[in-house]
């Protein structure tokens, strides 16, 4: 917005240059030619020239800044506006920040599917033919109904390798390893969020305590 005492200016050099033709106007509007004392068109001259420029309708027009660049500031609208973006642009950096960096939120279902992938994918699983039947979530802890076959030929090779890891595991589904379906509801896994990074799923390992 142009200042009271600017556009006084500017509209007595409108009515000086009204006889002035295109190109001196052009050049004016430019500030080309200095007029006055510092070697620069006063900034109301510039505008004056490219409002007959306009009026006129010459193409293309000069271009003339939006406002004074001789000015110890820009117009309060301006530095408004300047300041409103700014802070706009703060709260959007700190709101993608937050997005970015913020924990996914673990649904029931999520962690379930997870849970679910970790047993069917598992060795365990695999050497005990694992049937998976349901699986539950409370608070940040995942437990799965699930059986296991235990045959002849497995408890033989749990004996002879002594492997307390897998007799931790069996034990989760058969106090008494004999051979035999095995059902049990196991506590399996945790629902873990570090920090601001997304949450994750961490198998219990079977010789951690419940």
């Amino acid at each position: 917005m142009t200042e009271p005492r600017s556009q006084r200016i500017e509209e007595a050099f409108l009515a000086q240059y009204a006889d002035m033709d295109d190109e001196t106007l052009r050049q004016i509007a430019e500030g080309q030619v200095p007029w006055v004392a510092d070697g620069v068109y006063l900034y109301p001259a510039r505008r004056a020239a490219r409002e007959l420029l306009k009026r006129r309708g010459v193409t293309p027009l000069p271009s003339v800044p939006a406002w004074d660049p001789e000015a110890d500031s820009a117009p309060l609208g301006v530095r408004w506006s300047a300041w409103g973006a700014a802070l706009f642009l703060v709260a959007g950096a700190a709101a993608a920040l937050w997005w970015v960096r913020r924990p996914d939120v673990a649904t029931d279902e999520a962690a379930c599917a997870e849970a679910r992938t970790a047993f069917l994918q598992s060795d365990f699983q695999t050497r005990h033919r694992g049937e998976l039947l349901d699986c539950r979530r409370d608070g940040d802890v995942v437990t799965l109904e699930a059986c296991i076959e235990l045959t002849a030929d497995a408890l033989k090779g749990l004996a002879a390798s002594r492997n307390p890891v897998q007799l931790a595991e069996i034990r989760r589904f058969a106090n008494a390893p004999v051979p035999g379906r095995h059902c049990a509801v196991v506590d399996y896994a945790r629902v873990q969020v570090d920090g601001h990074r997304p949450w994750r799923l961490v198998v219990r390992h079977p010789l951690e305590a419940p």
